[in-house]
């Protein structure tokens, strides 16, 4: 979803809508004048709700002028939405932040946030309720909507079985050249950003970015060390090799690695969705 520069760009011209949400951010001194923590989880929130999107902090929305975000308050800003992804949405919201550099109506430099939020297979809750993204707003969902939508995520987690967490496993055991073969020829995005899109990489209740399933038996050296660990879902590995399909018996049912070409649509359905 807007995988380059001049994409956001152009769409930044167009407006807000179901995938993209634009907010100035403003300071007094170190403390967050607007949009509030509560605003920014729950804007980031609905997008996790719905289809995912892009939240981005530094753009005026009115007039969608690029103000940037205060140089010397990147830090900062970058630290609120990280805490805002831990603290203030439950469970815990996955999210990655990305700082860039665009030029004003003036041509002059700004930096802003650009925030990724995925679809969840969890529903989540912020300071407001539970919101989804509708068009170029957010809504509040019904009573029968959080319920129906609880079961849908549900029954997505429980049939994801390569999406799980491993525990104690992270992306520095993630081998580069193993998940590079899964690099769209056009793909530029960083190594954690690839890992996350591939479904190999996913943060965990702690904000803290764990390796799954697919990333072990995919992406590391000696998957069954990492799949022996205490607390790993899977208690038999039917073979080391990363061949794409490989089975591998569970505690409960049986799951199926996803295959390369299936890991390679899953990152281009970032930019088609």
């Amino acid at each position: 979803m807007f995988d380059t520069t001049a994409q956001l760009l152009a769409a930044i011209r167009l407006g807000e809508d179901s995938y993209l949400e634009l907010e100035e951010i403003m300071f007094a001194g170190d403390k967050l004048k607007g949009p509030t923590r509560d605003a920014i989880a729950d804007s980031l929130a609905a997008f996790a709700n719905a289809k995912g999107g892009v939240f981005v902090l530094g753009v005026r929305e009115k007039d969608r002028e690029i103000v940037g975000v205060p140089r010397d308050k990147l830090d900062l800003a970058e630290q609120i939405v990280r805490e805002v992804c831990v603290s203030n949405i439950k469970p815990p919201l996955e999210g990655t932040i990305t700082k860039l550099e665009l030029f004003s109506s003036d041509g002059s430099s700004r930096v802003v946030l650009r925030v990724d939020v995925d679809r969840s297979l969890s529903l989540h809750q912020s300071p407001g309720g539970h919101f989804a993204r509708f068009g170029a707003s957010k809504r509040a969902l019904t009573t029968d909507q959080i319920v129906r939508l609880a079961q849908q995520r549900s029954q997505s987690r429980l049939l994801s079985f390569d999406e799980e967490i491993v525990k104690r496993v992270g992306l520095v055991d993630l081998s580069p050249n193993l998940v590079e073969r899964f690099r769209a020829l056009d793909n530029r995005d960083p190594f954690a950003v690839l890992a996350r899109k591939l479904g190999m990489l996913r943060v965990d209740a702690d904000g803290q970015p764990r390796a799954t399933v697919a990333g072990v038996l995919l992406g590391t050296a000696r998957p069954a060390d990492h799949m022996a660990t205490p607390g790993s879902r899977p208690s038999v590995i039917a073979a080391e090799s990363r061949t794409p399909g490989l089975a591998i018996s569970w505690m409960r049912g049986i799951s199926t690695v996803p295959s390369t070409s299936r890991l390679r649509r899953r990152a281009r359905s970032f930019s088609a969705t």
